[in-house]
């Protein structure tokens, strides 16, 4: 009989890490089968996506209750998923969705496994008691936190940080900027305004200016990651009445391991 497990990652971030998981999963165990929510890196390891996460990118509390019927809906929908057999559910960083998961899966008698924890040190320890109650195993990506949430009586293994793996050691600088048409000698300065709507909507306008203060004082070229899961349209409304900056898709570790200085939106990065 094959075993099930539901992998949720509500982020193109933590898309790419699960894909990952997965990938290394499979090695020792082919004959696992994965289906849950996440994105294209997801679907191309062979995960059954019920939602694919650009249904699920919301920021901010109007953009919540906005879309909160649907949310509602998909919790449902994995709350099924759950009584269907499911030996064990991993949870991709995305807290807001996922610890909601977590408390479904403990109610179905489910493990959780969760990957890339929340970042509970810096900015509170709310949730902590959530974490302790709904989560067997924590994957985190940074040594300390092991102590930290073993103080707080909660299971955690260093699993390193993906980026490492990620971002090349070795990279052909002058490659790079021939494939994106970027000047031999100036600086990069890159723009990393997130991957959810709302974020870049709110975020890149803040960034482009910005860019275009450090422009005034240090020979610079910015460059933006752009994620083409969103629309073209988000980019160039911020890019409106402005000189055109070189975008780089789908590639923003390649464009942070060339990147001098980088403007990044909070997150596994």
């Amino acid at each position: 009989m094959k075993r099930k497990i539901l992998i949720i990652a509500g982020e193109v971030s933590g898309d790419q890490h699960a894909a990952d998981l997965v990938g290394e999963l499979k090695k020792f165990d082919g004959e696992i089968e994965f289906a849950g929510i996440g994105g294209d890196r997801l679907a191309a390891e062979g995960v059954h996506l019920h939602y694919h996460l650009s249904q699920l990118a919301v920021l901010g509390f109007s953009e919540i209750v906005k879309h909160l019927p649907f949310i509602r809906k998909v919790l449902k929908h994995m709350k099924q998923e759950l009584k269907g057999g499911v030996q064990a559910v991993i949870l991709v960083d995305y807290p807001g969705f996922n610890l909601r998961v977590a408390r479904l899966a403990r109610e179905a008698g489910v493990p959780v496994i969760y990957y890339i924890s929340p970042q509970l040190w810096a900015w509170g320890e709310k949730r902590v008691e959530k974490m302790r109650r709904y989560v067997d195993l924590l994957l985190v990506l940074f040594r300390f936190e092991v102590e930290f949430y073993r103080r707080h009586g909660i299971t955690a293994h260093f699993a390193g940080h993906p980026l490492i793996d990620q971002i090349p050691a070795e990279a052909d600088s002058a490659e790079f900027r021939r494939a994106h048409d970027l000047p031999p000698d100036v600086p990069i300065l890159g723009l990393f305004p997130g991957s959810r709507e709302m974020e870049v909507r709110k975020l890149l306008p803040v960034m482009i200016a910005a860019a275009e203060t450090v422009q005034s004082r240090h020979a610079c070229i910015p460059v933006i990651a752009r994620v083409s899961h969103l629309p073209a349209a988000l980019y160039e409304d911020a890019l409106s009445g402005r000189t055109a900056i070189p975008m780089v898709e789908n590639r923003s570790h390649l464009l942070m391991r060339h990147a001098h200085v980088a403007l990044v939106a909070s997150g596994t990065a």
